[in-house]
């Protein structure tokens, strides 16, 4: 069995559980007009790696680890840039 995958931005941290936006479009029906949709998911951070808010992450489906929980982080894609690190160059 296969587990979804999704790509999002970190929102939000707060100790071993991140929040987690997923950003997509769709396409109406009707009209075939394309909208953005954005969906939010609690996302559980085994380990606690390196992740700031702002990062784009790949997260998995898992078996519920809290009420809320059904997600984990899986892989960091790419890092925010602070602005301390912009100021400095």
């Amino acid at each position: 069995m296969t587990h979804k995958t999704k790509t999002g931005t970190v929102q939000r941290i707060d100790g071993p559980t991140a929040r987690v936006r997923v950003d997509e479009e769709r396409r109406h029906p009707l009209y075939e007009k394309q909208y953005p949709v954005s969906k939010s998911f609690v996302v559980h951070v085994p380990g606690a790696p390196e992740v700031s808010v702002g990062d784009t992450v790949l997260i998995t489906e898992t078996r519920p680890v809290s009420k809320r929980k059904r997600w984990a982080l899986t892989q960091v894609l790419t890092r925010a840039t602070l602005l301390e690190e912009i100021e400095e160059q």
